[in-house]
């Protein structure tokens, strides 16, 4: 249905008497949207500059000196408020002394038209502006902030040049910042409209789906991002010298190879280490031979193709001898480690020196949560890092890091949701799915398989036929993963390659094979996941959650047409798996017992909650057997979190083992 919107006249409200006026006129609204113009983007730093509301037949700019007057206004709990953006806002306000959770955050009260846009239209964008623009949604044209405002540079004072515009433009400022305002509550009501009318698989609707669980862990989110994560800032400053000099040295070895000094951050002046052009063919320096056609880049925009030196690329160079290439992968390594990590902590953590990570509800299509500013979703794990960065966060004194994940959480669900019956037994036996997936794929003994396996967890040295044997297990584990995430054979080829061997995609899709030979039911139900997203363009979770896939039309390139199947393999497992995740989350959140003896949760990295908890807490066995209990019956007890009725009638029900450890740090509590 295409609307036709009415925008109303935008009124500006200056100075605490005309804020008291206004508040006394709209003192009994019980549903309000609230928007906020601000400093600048780091949310435990910045703060108001200017804020606006609106309903729907009224919008209103404020300056910051109408805060204090509205406060109790905005914290009553017995209020809805609507943005565009939630927690960013929420973070705005409290900086600027409104604390929308003052008088407790189990209300649920913030909605988000962010968060519901992208349930609803997930492949489309979430921005304000571009929801606006939608002729189904508003059908109206917002000017951009630097439309109104111009372009602000990276070290400009934005609340000065908000405070500027205002001086020379009041109308304009005033129009624009309410607008943005009245926008969110226009949108929330259509958004409301749109989710209620899409069922689930249940009987509800995509409403109650916001309502039951993406509303509520608005709070949960916005709790663990205000507490934060507590970094260990001296042993930064220990390891950056050691990154350094390391990276200084390879730069030499680089150097000495070459003949002649070149940045290996520069993907131009790698070109020029690794290859030459000759007679408009590019050759490897190394060994002579002309680059394939495979082995080339797209062009871009440009069509200028040239010599791929992806991590793919590199690996299989280095595997065959090619020391630079080697040199190049490590120091990449290196630098990741260095900006992203250690050099983003030290300038991101507050005077507490904890760092308050942006948690995402709407980026990633399948539900699951994403992490900015830093990103703390792909930190090493410690078997893949020397420097061992797990460690740098720590707990603070008197309370101990708690660590809880879920056992193979992804391949339970598959296990689940495709009837792979062997399987399914193999995890309420309590055995080692990946030793076990490694015994059926190669023929070798479970028990070796798991010997080495402890073996090897346990930090001793193992013999050459016991690492031959971790070596399978691990490469099940990365097979078994990659199929969930639809991984195709060159992609496999690549996560299975290293500097000491390398995998060609030949044997790799030789390894998938093996895999669907001894799980059957898991092939095929990938396949009529397919068959369905190809007749919908859509695939969904177990309770209906939708990702829209129209690559799977058919009607593009093959390329995008494999990215499609990919993803329709992959989303209703990660999918439901985020889902688990967050209703544990939840029941956590809202657990009065472990709120009271101070147990709070810091971090969400996939199926893994890091917590604070006070050291007497650790020792209270039924404080930890709450929590356990949450991850492990995230719906509660009356309801088994993974149970499937098979084609023949039969019910399976797969169990979730999680359990919490404890320690100083999150490397030593695992």
């Amino acid at each position: 249905m295409i609307r036709t919107t009415l925008v109303p006249v935008p009124q500006m409200v200056c100075g605490a008497e005309q804020a008291r006026q206004l508040l006394q006129r709209i003192a009994r609204l019980t549903v309000i949207a609230v928007d906020t113009e601000t400093t600048g983007k780091v949310r435990h730093r910045d703060d108001v500059v200017f804020w606006s509301m609106a309903t729907a037949t009224e919008r209103w700019c404020l300056d910051r000196q109408a805060l204090p007057v509205f406060r109790a206004f905005l914290e009553d709990p017995a209020r809805t408020l609507i943005f565009q953006n939630a927690n960013f806002d929420a973070w705005m306000l409290l900086n600027s002394g409104v604390d929308l959770h003052r008088h407790g955050d189990r209300d649920y009260r913030r909605w988000d038209t962010m968060v519901m846009h992208s349930l609803m239209y997930d492949n489309q964008p979430h921005g304000l502006k571009e929801m606006a623009n939608d002729r189904h949604l508003l059908g109206i044209h917002m000017p951009a902030f630097k439309t109104v405002f111009g372009k602000v540079s990276k070290d400009e004072d934005v609340g000065r040049k908000l405070h500027e515009m205002y001086a020379s433009a009041p109308d304009k400022v005033c129009d624009y910042a309410s607008l943005d305002a009245w926008a969110t509550f226009r949108l929330w009501e259509v958004l409301r409209e749109h989710l209620d009318s899409q069922s689930l698989f249940d009987g509800g609707t995509l409403l109650d789906y916001y309502v039951d669980l993406e509303q509520p862990n608005h709070d949960v989110l916005w709790q663990m991002e205000r507490r934060g994560a507590r970094i260990d800032a001296e042993r930064i400053q220990a390891i950056m010298p050691v990154i350094d000099d390391r990276m200084d040295r390879l730069r030499h070895q680089m150097a000495k190879l070459r003949g002649r000094v070149f940045n290996p951050g520069s993907t131009a002046q790698i070109i020029d280490a690794l290859f030459v052009r000759r007679q408009g063919e590019w050759i490897d320096r190394i060994t002579g031979a002309t680059i394939d056609d495979d082995a080339m880049t797209e062009g871009g925009a440009t069509g200028n193709r040239q010599p791929a030196t992806d991590a793919e690329v590199l690996i299989k160079r280095s595997a065959r001898g090619c020391v630079l290439s080697k040199l190049i992968l490590d120091w990449r390594k290196l630098d990741k480690i260095s900006g992203t990590y250690l050099t983003s902590f030290v300038e991101l953590a507050d005077r507490f020196g904890r760092i308050h990570t942006t948690f995402s509800q709407q980026v990633a299509r399948t539900g699951r949560i994403a992490s900015s500013a830093p990103n703390l979703m792909n930190v090493p794990k410690p078997d893949k890092d020397e420097f061992k960065l797990r460690s740098l966060f720590v707990s603070e004194d008197g309370y101990l890091l708690g660590c809880a994940d879920y056992a193979q959480l992804e391949m339970r669900i598959a296990a689940c949701r495709a009837g792979e019956l062997d399987m399914i037994q193999s995890i309420t036996q309590g055995r080692d799915q990946h030793c076990w997936t490694a015994h059926k794929m190669f023929g070798v003994p479970y028990e070796a398989l798991y010997a080495a396996k402890k073996k090897a967890d346990k930090g001793e040295l193992l013999t050459s036929e016991e690492h031959a044997l971790y070596v399978m297990r691990d490469d099940s584990k990365r097979i078994g993963f990659g199929v969930l995430y639809g991984m195709g054979a060159p992609r496999l080829s690549h996560d299975l390659s290293n500097d000491q061997r390398v995998v060609d995609e030949e044997e790799a899709q030789e390894k998938l094979n093996t895999f669907f030979r001894v799980n059957r039911h898991i092939k095929r139900y990938q396949e009529d996941i397919v068959a369905f997203g190809r007749e919908t363009q859509w695939v969904a979770t177990h309770s209906g959650r939708r990702r829209q896939i129209p690559e799977l039309t058919g009607k593009l390139d093959k390329k995008s047409f494999g990215e499609g199947c990919r993803a329709a393999v992959n989303m209703p497992i990660q999918g439901e798996a985020a889902e688990l995740v967050k209703s544990a989350q939840i029941r956590i959140h809202e657990d009065d017992l472990l709120r009271s003896a101070g147990v709070r949760m810091t971090l969400q990295v996939h199926d893994e909650l890091l917590s604070d908890w006070p050291v007497a807490a650790t020792k209270d066995p039924e404080l930890v057997a709450r929590w356990n209990e949450h991850m492990e019956w995230p719906y509660g007890r009356n309801r088994h979190p993974l149970e499937q009725q098979l084609a023949g009638g039969q019910i399976v029900r797969v169990p979730l083992r999680a359990g919490v450890r404890f320690a100083r740090d999150w490397m030593s509590a695992k």
